[in-house]
């Protein structure tokens, strides 16, 4: 019986992806899916040049005429295959710490819809502690004293859960292929349609701080990228009442535009104002103001 399957896009980091799936246990109940995002030639030949040394992993190799879809599209592809009760999500540059096994171990037969673990972090270079997993552990002791939904819908990140096959599958959520967040859906409609949540104790999940990751990116296009896309998710949370849930995600991408540049980021402004109350946002703005002054 296969109780898991662990789904990982993939695209230009062969190298890093070894190091995730070396992480994974050896387990006859798991089923590993890699997808491959049409990652260039050399890259791709390296990748396949890993096959014979994961014989019992599956890889599918996403090629399209436009060129590379996104981490949505190849997690969509993982979707189709997937036969495990639980579905658990990596990223191809991040790794799974030595507790994922007695969580598997503790899981395989429980029946929950969404079960949340701890996250560690680390910087590729220095290898020492990272400050990424800080928010996302915050959220989880706010789960533990008993604000569940705050977990639930601003946990938005796949990684680090387990999450019912079942219940994506009757509820037909799926990832939307988008050049950023493109897990952001998946994850507010799993949490919507979860009845049964579980707050683990263990830590499972270790993230990379590396450059070129696009979250961490200072370029002001990427966070006006960011910004713009959650907007848009933003309008479509409303119709399922989780609009309110999201606000936190759109003051946080603006915040960084207005770091990056404060007149472009005005621009957005009266965009800003029709999702938050005028006070708060006047607030939010003025201390947005006093810290490039404190700069």
């Amino acid at each position: 019986m296969i109780n898991y399957t662990i789904i990982i896009p993939h695209k230009n980091i062969p190298h890093l992806l070894v190091r995730c799936l070396n992480s994974i246990p050896q387990r006859d109940d798991i089923q590993v899916i890699v997808v491959d995002d049409n990652s260039d030639e050399k890259h791709l030949s390296e990748l396949k040049k890993m096959l014979p040394l994961y014989p019992n992993f599956e890889f599918i190799f996403g090629k399209n005429e436009n060129g590379r879809r996104g981490a949505g599209y190849a997690r969509n592809l993982g979707l189709e295959r997937a036969i495990g009760k639980w579905l658990v999500f990596a990223d191809a540059d991040d790794n799974f710490t030595s507790e994922i096994n007695v969580a598997m171990d503790e899981y395989k037969d429980k029946e929950f819809d969404i079960v949340y673990f701890w996250l560690t972090a680390i910087n590729e270079k220095t290898d020492k502690s990272s400050k990424r997993a800080i928010f996302t552990n915050y959220l989880m002791s706010v789960g533990k004293n008993g604000n569940i939904d705050r977990l639930k819908f601003q946990r938005v990140s796949v990684c680090g859960k387990f999450v019912s096959l079942r219940l994506i599958k009757e509820n037909n959520i799926f990832f939307q292929e988008r050049k950023v967040a493109n897990d952001v859906w998946f994850s507010m409609m799993s949490a919507y349609y979860a009845k049964n949540i579980d707050v683990s104790d263990f830590e499972i999940y270790c993230l990379v701080e590396r450059e070129g990751s696009l979250q961490f990116s200072k370029n002001f296009k990427r966070r006006k990228l960011y910004f713009d896309n959650d907007i848009e998710i933003f309008y479509q949370l409303k119709e399922y009442n989780l609009d309110k849930h999201f606000r936190g995600h759109i003051r946080y991408w603006w915040r960084k535009m207005a770091r990056s540049n404060l007149f472009l980021a005005l621009v957005y402004l009266p965009k800003m104002i029709m999702i938050l109350d005028v006070p708060k946002l006047l607030n939010f703005f003025w201390n947005i103001m006093k810290k490039k002054n404190d700069e």
